[in-house]
């Protein structure tokens, strides 16, 4: 990137953001030093915007986001589990103390009695957070150069009008009911331009499993550019300094090195999933977002007019066909999120079309997605076993070969879900009348060895002080239920790896024959495991 006459240049220690003085060549920011994998690029302490999903508003804490299931039990874990109370005054957010029903009523003050009139009916998240940040810029809550900040975000408002259809339609409803809510003055024509702001600027908001949860957007993380090979991403779990985690640092935006970054190097997130083909990421990237990316991979691809990653050129009805079908089939069941357990053998069948191909390899767009969607389609029919096959192919093939890091964050997730199978399949296995003492065993020690991948994973090198180390640290501390199986892995634990991915990788070339996966496929893919 070269910094042109004029341009405006803000910044600190770690990074330059660049506001293109023509408004020709757009904003963009640099790294003002070099950085380690991942370091801490930026810290936002509180979002502008941030707003829960409807479905997690019951489940998720108002102010930390905890769900039930992260708040801490008594010393003795017995009886029933905490709960979060319900706001006596709307009957629609949860607050797991008084503490968070505190530190957020500045803010909820301004929108309980509106959402009280409304219950049981419930806003989008997306008016609900225009309604806030409205409610709360005629409060005066928000500085005014923040809120000038905003306002000089691009909201593509004109191309999301040309554009027209279903979008454009209800981005103008949403705009009269935001207007009606908020009690703001600001013009209906304000309104809208935020309104796209948010839609195009905002960042999905994810606990520390990278699990989607609502939505947040700041003025400075918005001045991120796309790549599909990004060098950056995003976490929301990350506390603030050193201190012991609380959960106060919940809200936090923390941008982190994905990889070894230079000085002046431009610093990039992924819009998209960069493992998309490269026809569908421009499609997504034009119709979302309104340019025609150029980053180095797709320079590449379209130079050479090919995906090396993503063969889709293949001439023949069969490939073609189950192509197709799995497209839609991911695309049917995206659409509907949660209800995954409803459409298992609907995505087996898919799945089994794509092996049927004979060529199609288990990395390769759409595979990957049907595989994470039929995991949470047996984990919401509470098939464990199933659930845990399905995340070792995940875990051991797929994910390796799609994000080269091993502290990626998607692998990362995928470990700790592997992890976190181990105990209900130990439990399954313990209430079998013909259990099998050896499969018991294993999984135990598998537990040990995943979870001392992870921990691995999250210490080497910058140590970053986030809630998912915190989550594996208090894991560590924890003995398996099986108290010598920690012992003779810490005894020898090169030994009880090579034992315990040897019976793992055995379960797993098993699995995929009973997809109908060929056996050069398997064979490929068991080359290049994690």
């Amino acid at each position: 990137m070269s910094i042109l006459d004029g341009d405006i240049i803000l910044g600190d220690d770690d990074v330059r953001v660049v506001l293109s003085a023509t408004g020709q060549g757009g904003n963009y920011v640099l790294a003002a030093r070099d950085h380690a994998a991942k370091s801490q690029l930026m810290l936002v302490d509180q979002p502008l915007l941030i707003a829960l999903d409807t479905p997690q508003l019951s489940v998720n804490c108002y102010s930390c986001f905890r769900t039930t299931g992260e708040l801490p039990r008594d010393g003795q874990g017995q009886g029933q589990g905490p709960s979060l109370q319900r706001c006596s005054g709307c009957k629609v957010v949860r607050f797991c103390d008084k503490i968070c029903q505190k530190q957020a009523w500045s803010y909820h003050r301004l929108e309980c009695k509106l959402y009280a009139r409304l219950y049981p009916r419930i806003l989008p998240s997306n008016v609900r957070a225009m309604v806030r940040l409205l409610k709360q810029q005629k409060a005066g809550q928000i500085p005014p150069e923040e809120w000038m900040h905003l306002l000089s975000l691009t909201s593509h408002a004109d191309d999301i009008s040309r554009a027209g259809g279903e979008r454009w339609e209800n981005l103008s409803l949403m705009t009269q009911g935001i207007q009606a809510y908020s009690g703001s003055d600001q013009s209906p024509e304000l309104i809208l331009r935020l309104l796209c702001t948010l839609t195009i600027n905002s960042f999905t908001l994810t606990n520390f499993l990278s699990e989607p949860m609502g939505l947040a957007l700041h003025p400075r993380t918005s001045q991120f550019n796309h790549s599909c090979r990004p060098n950056a991403f995003v976490r929301f779990d990350v506390f603030k300094g050193e201190s012991a985690p609380q959960k106060s640092g919940r809200h936090h935006i923390s941008v982190h090195a994905l990889r070894q970054i230079q000085e002046g190097e431009e610093i990039t997130l992924g819009y998209v999933d960069g493992t998309y083909p490269f026809e569908k990421r421009q499609q997504e990237l034009k119709e979302r977002y309104f340019f025609t990316c150029s980053c180095e991979l797709c320079t590449k691809e379209r130079e050479t007019a090919a995906n090396p990653l993503h063969t889709t050129s293949v001439v023949h009805a069969k490939v073609e066909e189950a192509e197709q079908n799995a497209e839609q089939v991911h695309s049917d069941v995206q659409s509907e999120p949660g209800l995954e357990y409803t459409q298992v053998d609907k995505i087996k069948q898919a799945m089994a079309g794509l092996a049927g191909t004979g060529s199609w390899r288990l990395h390769q767009y759409p595979w990957p997605q049907l595989r994470a969607q039929l995991l949470a389609g047996l984990l919401g029919s509470g098939k464990y076993s199933e659930a845990f096959l399905q995340s070792a192919v995940m875990a051991r093939l797929t994910h390796p070969a799609m994000y080269e890091q091993a502290y990626h964050p998607l692998r990362l997730m995928q470990m700790f879900n592997l992890w976190n199978l181990c105990q209900p399949c130990m439990d399954d296995e313990w209430k079998r009348e013909d259990w099998d003492d050896r499969r018991f065993r294993m999984l135990d020690l598998l537990s040990c060895v995943v979870l001392d991948d992870i921990h691995k994973a999250l210490v080497e090198g910058i140590r970053v002080n986030g809630y998912l180390e915190h989550v594996i640290e208090q894991a560590l501390q924890r003995p398996s239920r099986e108290a010598m199986t920690w012992d003779n892995f810490h005894d020898n634990p090169a030994q009880a790896r090579k034992v315990v991915w040897h019976w793992l990788d055995g379960l797993i070339r098993a699995q995929l024959r009973k997809e109908g996966v060929s056996q050069p496929i398997v064979d490929s893919a068991m080359r290049n495991q994690g």
